[in-house]
């Protein structure tokens, strides 16, 4: 620990202690260096005197110290990814990469280093400046140019996206409506030797369950599959849109009509684009039980169909029942259920589950939790060679799914770790 030394330098050198800048506001955040700080009995007076940051702030105008409105900037180790070694070249990669977005006129930021890839990140107002096309472009091939491999792309703001779906473009963060705008970013990330994997289409502010009119919902839905084809981005995703409570306000049987009817339509589409799509049922949507799924899958009968099978999900829905309406359907392992799902399967996400659920606001059950590996109790060495049987994939990707978790980067290359070696035993 870098700590320890600093110690060691102090105690040689006649001091007694060693402090910190950690204030009252870092205490919440996962910290290694708080950790290494208790252990090896270094102080910090901010913190242990309960002052936050705009104390601090407050504290300095008063005393009339020219820091109180200096932008926070902690060293450069902080940027570095717990479990990942902090080198000297990993460190001048993130100096470089801040220098280079300063140049852009932001003054508040971060580049977070996660191996291959690097996490921007900027203040509200100030996201604007990275997602407009020119700054965008200019960030991407800098990251490249600095050894970065991947850049994730969601269908929403502030990341390229269609459109507005329920107004003008014009001040919709991320939005490309035109072709041309579509095809200029294929070929930058071509340029680039980067991908995309697939797509979370931007549904989720759309109705299917409760109305009669799905026309809405299938129109984004063709917006968001033609976006994808524009990019080259090989299959999208949907979802029921709707909790598990709707099922108490609308027919059992209207509703899976409904659900059959729209995704049928859907599948049509997106096999005129040329697309794979898949339905990720979990526990807070509608039809959660294995029956739902698999009739509604059957029903659907498209080949270009068919389930996105997360392994947190799985536990949640196949083994644990969670938010079923009625009477649970549950398996005894969820090697069981996959067994159940066999051939139906076209797209994974891979991550533990603890059997429990992500809690909203209100801590009320919401969705499954997806806690990192070795933080649940998932078996994957029996589950994934029965995923490897059962699946039909069109492609090659396995997905880690931290969707929820409070300090997911953090966690991330851990969980690439892990999936690198189920990869090299049963990929």
């Amino acid at each position: 620990h870098l700590c320890k030394e600093l110690l060691d330098v102090a105690k040689k050198n006649g001091f007694e202690h060693v402090v910190f800048g950690t204030n009252k506001d870092d205490l919440g955040d996962f910290r290694p260096g708080n950790r290494a700080m208790k252990v090896f009995g270094a102080r910090s007076p901010l913190a242990e005197a309960g002052l936050s940051k705009q104390d601090i702030r407050t504290l300095s105008k008063k005393l009339g110290l020219e820091t109180a409105d200096v932008p926070a900037s902690p060293c450069l180790a902080s940027r570095v990814i717990y479990g990942l070694e902090i080198t000297e070249e990993r460190l001048k990669q993130i100096e470089k990469a801040e220098d280079f977005l300063r140049t852009l006129g932001l003054v508040e930021l971060r580049v977070r280093h996660h191996d291959t890839i690097a996490r921007i990140e900027v203040k509200p107002e100030d996201i604007s400046k990275i997602t407009s096309e020119k700054n965008r472009t200019a960030i991407i091939a800098k990251l490249k140019e600095l050894g970065f491999d991947g850049v994730e792309l969601g269908a929403f703001p502030p990341h390229p996206n269609p459109g507005n779906p329920n107004g003008p473009d014009e001040n919709w963060p991320g939005a490309m409506p035109e072709k041309s705008q579509r095809a200029e970013l294929k070929a930058k990330m071509q340029q680039l030797g980067l991908g995309f994997s697939g797509i979370a289409a931007n549904l989720w502010g759309e109705k299917l369950i409760n109305t009669s009119d799905q026309s809405k919902y299938i129109a984004e839905f063709r917006r968001n599959a033609e976006f994808a084809a524009d990019l080259g981005i090989p299959g999208i995703r949907v979802d029921c849109v709707q909790p598990p409570t709707i099922l108490r306000e609308i027919d059992y049987g209207a509703a899976m009509e409904r659900v059959v009817k729209t995704w049928k339509t859907c599948a049509d589409i997106a096999a005129d684009f040329g697309l794979t799509m898949v339905w990720e049922f979990e526990p807070g949507f509608a039809f959660n039980k294995p029956s739902d799924i698999i009739r509604i899958h059957d029903a659907v009968d498209k080949a270009n169909f068919g389930l996105m099978y997360d392994t947190c999900h799985g536990q949640m829905v196949g083994v644990v029942g969670a938010r079923q309406e009625g009477e649970k359907e549950t398996f005894p392992s969820q090697v069981d259920f996959i067994r159940f799902l066999t051939g139906r399967i076209k797209h994974l996400h891979i991550i533990d589950s603890d059997n429990t659920c992500h809690k909203d606001a209100q801590g009320n059950d919401e969705t499954s939790a997806h806690p990192p590996f070795g933080l649940g109790c998932l078996d994957f060495d029996a589950i994934i060679p029965e995923l490897v049987k059962a699946s039909r994939l069109p492609h090659d990707w396995w997905t880690i799914d931290l969707c929820f978790w409070p300090d997911a980067w953090a966690a991330t290359a851990a969980c690439k770790k892990r999936l690198d070696e189920l990869v090299e035993k049963y990929g």
